[in-house]
């Protein structure tokens, strides 16, 4: 008799908030402990990945916060919102974010701001913070030009998904907004050139705070709890790494399960028109 198929390791697909993303301990892929079996989606599968984040000022400031107070500069949200926001806005004005500022470029320019008036040593302690925030490794690329102007944004996006990989820190998304509605409709059908693409990227749905991964691997991040109401089991294939949980199977895996979830949150605004069945071919 020949011996059973081995079976892969199981594993839920949860759906995450912006605020469990920021809260996630750092996680190395040296560590030498077994993680747990149920372990979910582990950022530390990105972290050598090249990933892009684009968004409006509160939204950088947001999320550059939580990498401050994570790298431990400050020991505080308010704290780190100060720092950030006032250090932010001055390399807005100076436009020293273009788009291929990495996140060390980004903090070595803000704790080199006079203001700071940092030693040496705390200039180069701060950064090595930063750099050890570990799911904080990948570079993060603001497109200064696109950032005031939620239409170009979209527009950038539709364009940008073919050829970069994103984290989407979204402007408001007005569900009246027709044009916005096209935009977004246009970008979720071509994600179909994108499924055989070995990238990691997020994409924005109506709701502000929502982003959902499309690939090869696949993650919702949404701050309203039940708005995408689905738990998607996956079995994973080897990770990458023997200590991470990271690979998924081929997106075709899944993508059916994933689309009628989305298509219950998308229907009601009418931003998946009937065509987008294309999707589930």
């Amino acid at each position: 008799m020949a011996p059973a198929a081995k079976t892969p390791n199981q594993t839920l697909m949860k759906i995450l908030s912006y605020q469990d993303l920021t809260q996630m301990k750092p996680v190395y892929a040296a560590r030498t402990e077994k993680p747990a079996s149920a372990t979910i989606f582990d950022l530390t599968a990105w972290q050598q990945e090249v990933i892009t984040i684009i968004g409006s000022r509160q939204g950088c400031r947001a999320f550059l916060s939580q990498v401050v107070l994570k790298a431990g500069i400050v020991s505080s949200t308010e704290a780190a919102q100060t720092m950030v926001g006032e250090n932010l806005d001055l390399l807005f004005e100076q436009k020293l974010i273009n788009a291929a500022t990495s996140l060390a470029d980004l903090f070595a320019a803000i704790i080199n701001n006079e203001e700071n008036k940092f030693s040496k040593a705390e200039k180069e302690f701060l950064l090595k913070q930063v750099l050890l925030a570990g799911y904080l490794q990948p570079y993060a690329t603001f497109t200064y030009a696109q950032l005031s102007h939620p239409v170009r944004q979209r527009v950038l996006l539709v364009y940008q998904f073919l050829h970069h990989n994103y984290i989407l820190l979204p402007d408001l998304l007005s569900a009246e907004a027709e044009y916005d509605k096209i935009l977004l409709h246009k970008t979720l059908q071509n994600l179909r050139l994108l499924f055989t693409e070995p990238k990691t990227i997020f994409i924005f749905t109506q709701n502000t705070d929502e982003a959902i991964f499309l690939s090869d691997r696949i993650l919702v991040i949404t701050q309203s709890a039940g708005k995408i109401n689905t738990v998607i089991t996956v079995a994973f294939k080897e990770p990458r790494h023997r200590h991470i949980i990271g690979q998924l199977p081929a997106f075709k895996v899944i993508r059916k399960k994933l689309i009628f979830a989305l298509t219950d949150v998308f229907a009601p605004s009418d931003l998946l028109l009937p065509t987008s069945i294309n999707l589930l071919s």
